[in-house]
């Protein structure tokens, strides 16, 4: 399994991994950068994740930001909705990382540096069928592995439900003895 298969993802999950809209924050881009009004069409256009030319982008504090649609019987399938962020970043600084949906601040990470880091939060009420707009604020710059989101309730080990507690077992073993290995 991977990682994410613990936390919500699945083939019911809705992947926002596409096209996103990147500024590097060396300027601020004004108070309402994440409002679905803002116009970031002068932004370096990254696809995220999954282009390994992100990695080669300067660590340092950017925001990202894509539209999507979101289907309706989707939506009504989902009383509840969580975003997970998968950045997988090992910030060194003391800002954390933070998301927005349709301009409403929907969460922000606790800041434990270094760790390497994902998040979640729940979007249930800042979702709407149709057209919705995400911003994230990532103090490293960049997205590693995975954004999500799904209507799975996030959970740990060992209340993850028999199956996938085996499976982590099974992981964090095989994990192990890699590196041992």
């Amino acid at each position: 399994p991977e990682l994410a298969d613990f936390c919500g993802w699945g083939p019911d999950a809705l992947d926002l991994a596409g096209a996103w809209h990147m500024n590097a924050l060396k300027d601020t881009p004004g108070t309402d950068w994440f409002t679905p009004a803002f116009n970031d069409s002068t932004w370096l256009a990254v696809t995220a994740p999954g282009d390994d030319r992100n990695f080669a982008l300067p660590k340092q504090p950017a925001i990202y930001r894509r539209s999507f649609d979101l289907p309706a019987d989707w939506v009504a399938k989902h009383p509840k909705t969580w975003i997970y962020l998968w950045d997988v970043n090992v910030a060194h600084t003391e800002q954390p990382e933070t998301i927005y949906i349709n301009g409403q601040k929907a969460g922000e990470s606790p800041v434990q540096p270094p760790n390497i880091h994902w998040m979640t939060a729940e979007v249930t009420t800042f979702l709407q069928p149709g057209s919705n707009q995400v911003s994230l604020l990532l103090p490293d710059g960049y997205i590693g592995y995975r954004v999500y989101l799904s209507g799975t309730e996030p959970k740990q080990y060992p209340g993850l439900g028999a199956g996938l507690n085996q499976k982590w077992v099974d992981l964090v073993g095989w994990r192990q003895a890699v590196r041992v290995d």
